[in-house]
């Protein structure tokens, strides 16, 4: 290969550098994004709470203050991390316990603050550096490539922005790394101890996210092709070694198959069919991502720039496939495409939207990562210009679009109606919000609240009775029932504020005496 050399003088520098910015951009302003959705039940999870307690306290037709509602966002010290694993198994067996124990853990240690909570991402965000290196080292035993890899993971927008999430997708990164890491190695020096040490990351992997089950999957496809179907000389070692892996997650499954009707409840989300031209639309901003992100209500024309960078990944591919052993582009082939399939197949086939979310494509990310490191150390080592100017243009805009989001008030897409309308309450004095909505939509909003804020939740707003001691009543985002029972209590209902986005529309409203 020619591709050996260490990076230059300036090479180096600028990578350091680089490397230096994606660190400060995974930990800067760690609390000021909304605490979406999903993270809320990370909390919830790690908490031990169950959801149903949660409602059935909260959800009382009484008047209740932010620090009770947020009570179930934070450890009880009667709820060890068996209720943690528990209250997986009951309610969303489809996440697998790995991070949530150690979120757990690290939740004893330093709390359950948004920052506190985010930082055990960032921090595991970082061991994907020198993962990547090592896979890089593995694939083409060249410093300049595994650099260049890291620099492009360290200012991704896509890898800061998990990076900067209170869930799984940071420690998957890192297992989706070391693992492939791993599996090469051992295909190339094949050891007892390099094959356990393989079994081990599909222990964690597995553990981790039950998408790994399709990064192992494109490792035996790997190893089967390596081996032209003789299965004589690698396969009994890797078959062995993942047969060890996956013995060691049947407790899991057997907990997955006893709770599939919450499995089924839960992941229901992903059969609701989109039209094939939004999944499209979907597809090419989540791939521009990469190294360009924005607002995708705001500026849906800018999913255009995916065409640019699909050309630049085919070439990449192709230079890659072209000058490379077939051990390598092989393995980066399969670690592209067969979670792509396993996403966009079944949506193509049978409608629905798997592919619509981003994060399940994090093995197909990180292989076009590499590939397109390698076309740039390629374009460094014969002095080719235009991948150098490719590699300069890509930083640019990667370390442009990080810094922008480091100061805004969110990630794109990620709940920014919960920062508008928590800034419109907490300009009231003495505010009471009352709401129907679920408790994944009343809690990222109840983290912005200010302490003085109290909120009034039902689940049968038929009953409801609104009080009239409080400064401003603010009713959000109301069921149809909600708003019937409003007028039913000779009030009016002033629209403040109205966000819509892909068809979801999240309204805040005042209320009113209205005048005789």
């Amino acid at each position: 290969m020619f591709l050996y050399k260490q990076p230059n003088c300036w090479l180096k520098v600028s990578l350091v550098v680089v490397l230096a910015l994606g660190i400060f951009f995974r930990f800067v302003n760690l609390d000021q994004k909304p605490y979406w959705q999903d993270e809320i039940y990370t909390s919830l999870r790690v908490s031990g709470y169950r959801t149903a307690e949660a409602v059935q306290d909260l959800y009382s037709d009484r008047v209740v203050d932010i620090e009770t509602v947020l009570k179930y966002q934070q450890l009880s010290p009667e709820r060890g991390a068996i209720a943690t694993i528990q209250r997986l198994a009951e309610e969303v067996p489809e996440h697998p316990p790995l991070y949530f124990l150690m979120a757990r853990f690290w939740t004893e240690w330093f709390g359950g603050s948004i920052a506190s909570m985010r930082s055990l991402s960032a921090l595991i965000s970082l061991f994907a550096f020198p993962a990547m290196y090592w896979l890089c080292w593995e694939l083409f035993a060249s410093p300049i490539i595994g650099w260049l890899a890291v620099a492009l993971l360290a200012v991704s927008p896509i890898y800061i922005r998990y990076a900067q999430e209170a869930r799984p997708y940071s420690l998957w990164i890192v297992l989706i790394l070391l693992s492939s890491a791993a599996l090469v190695r051992a295909v190339r020096q094949q050891s007892a101890f390099n094959w356990s040490i393989y079994s081990f990351t599909v222990i964690a992997g597995l553990y981790c996210h039950l998408l790994s089950s399709f990064v192992f999957l494109g490792h035996g496809i790997y190893v089967i092709a390596l081996e032209r179907l003789r299965l004589n000389r690698i396969f009994p070692s890797y078959l062995v070694a993942s047969l060890i892996g996956i013995a060691e997650f049947i407790p899991w499954i057997q907990i997955v198959w006893i709770n599939r009707t919450a499995v089924a409840q839960t992941t229901d989300w992903m059969k609701q069919p989109l039209p094939l031209p939004t999944l499209i639309q979907y597809w090419g901003v989540h791939f521009s991502q990469m190294f360009v992100a924005w607002h995708f209500r705001y500026d849906d024309e800018l999913g255009y720039l995916a065409i640019p960078i699909l050309v630049l990944a085919i070439a990449a591919l192709y230079l890659l496939c072209h000058c490379t052993f077939e051990r390598v582009w092989l393995f980066i082939l399969t670690l592209i495409g067969v979670t792509a399939l396993a996403l966009v197949l079944p949506d193509l086939l049978w409608a629905g939207k798997r592919s619509a979310n981003l994060r399940y494509f994090f093995p197909s990310y990180l292989g076009l990562t590499i590939a397109i490191a390698y076309s740039i150390a390629h374009s460094v080592t014969f002095k080719q210009k235009v991948w150098q100017i490719i590699m300069v243009l890509l930083i640019l805009s990667s370390v442009l679009t990080s810094a922008i989001a480091s100061q805004a008030n969110t990630w794109w897409g990620w709940s920014e109606f919960d920062v508008e309308i928590a800034q419109i309450i907490n300009q009231s004095p003495n505010p009471l919000v009352i709401s129907d909505m679920p408790l994944g939509m009343i809690m990222p909003l109840s983290h912005r609240l200010d302490s003085d804020t109290r909120m009034l939740l039902t689940a049968n707003p038929n009953t409801i009775n609104i009080p009239k001691e409080f400064g401003d009543v603010f009713v959000y985002n109301p069921s149809d029932r909600l708003q019937a029972t409003v007028k039913q209590q000779n009030l009016e209902q002033e629209l403040t504020y109205q966000f819509e986005d892909n068809g979801l529309t999240v309204s805040l409203y005042r209320l009113n005496s209205k005048q005789n």
